[in-house]
Parts: C-alpha cells; sequence; structure tokens
C-alpha cells in the first residue's frame, strides 16, 4: 500500500510541475508583455509629435494610456495628453489606404478638433502620407470620427 501510494504521488507532483510551471511562467511573460508594450506605445506617440510639424513651438506631454470602455474601432489607442497646458488627447487609429493598413496619429484638442500627426511606426520618415496612399479626404473622415467620439460629454473625463 506504501509502495502504490508513493507511486501515484510521484506521479501526480511531475504531473502537477508540468502543467503549472509553463502556465506559471507564461503569466508572468504576459504581464511583462503588457507593461513593455505600452512603454513602447508611448515612446513611438512621442516619437511621431516631435518629427511633426504640428508641434514645432507646442509641446506635448503624453500621460498614458487610458483603458475603457470608449467604443472605438478595434485597435485604437488612446492616450492621455497635455497640449500648451490644456487638456487633450492623442488617438493612435488604423488608417486604411490603397497599400494597407498604417497606424495614425491624431492629436484632439477641444478647441482645435482633431489634427492628423502622423504615422506610428514610420518614424524618421520624411515622406508624407499620400505616397502611402493615405489622402486628405482619409484623413478628414478619421478626424472627423475622433471628433464625434471624443466630444461627447462621457468620454472626456478619464477612468
Amino acid at each position: 500500500m506504501k509502495q502504490n501510494i508513493k507511486y501515484h504521488t510521484k506521479h501526480y507532483g511531475i504531473l502537477f510541475a508540468v502543467i503549472i510551471i509553463p502556465l506559471s511562467i507564461l503569466y508572468i511573460l504576459t504581464g511583462y508583455y503588457y507593461k513593455h508594450k505600452e512603454s513602447v506605445l508611448i515612446q513611438s506617440a512621442y516619437s511621431v509629435c516631435s518629427e511633426s510639424a504640428l508641434f514645432s513651438q507646442n509641446t506635448v506631454k503624453i500621460n498614458g494610456i487610458i483603458h475603457n470602455e470608449i467604443p472605438h474601432p478595434y485597435g485604437t489607442i488612446l492616450f492621455s495628453a497635455e497640449y500648451n497646458g490644456r487638456k487633450a488627447f492623442l488617438v493612435s487609429m488604423p488608417v486604411t489606404s490603397i497599400y494597407g493598413i498604417y497606424s495614425a496619429l491624431f492629436l484632439y484638442e477641444k478647441t482645435k478638433g482633431g489634427i492628423f500627426c502622423g504615422l506610428m511606426g514610420m518614424e524618421n520618415n520624411e515622406k508624407p502620407p499620400e505616397y502611402y496612399g493615405i489622402t486628405p479626404e482619409i484623413i478628414a473622415i478619421h478626424s472627423k470620427k475622433i471628433e464625434k467620439l471624443l466630444s461627447k460629454e462621457t468620454y472626456t473625463h478619464e477612468k
């Protein structure tokens, strides 16, 4: 009987280790990935802002990513920011062009509305958005979407 208990204890222990240890490692790595992902997105938004002509004399300060239930298109990221000391939002939104989908960064400030800043992931790029098939009409459509989404009273505060 003792031999049987030792045998089953050993095998259940091995099975437990084989299942729990990899799941624990996966859980830890997933948490690290999401923390690192946010810092990379904020850094990318800063680099687009630093290259944009919109911010040549004006400064923008990114406070962080807003995680709430704003009904927005899939892949849209909302950043809390300050523009010239006033509360603003930076919105990274997927924009479809004739060559594919790009992440465009827009600034939303209550008095100015939605303004196109540049393309994320295209740092140190001298080419205009038209080179990538993103026309002024596409930019205007997305600017209006952002204005409509963020101009509502319920979405102008952070949760």
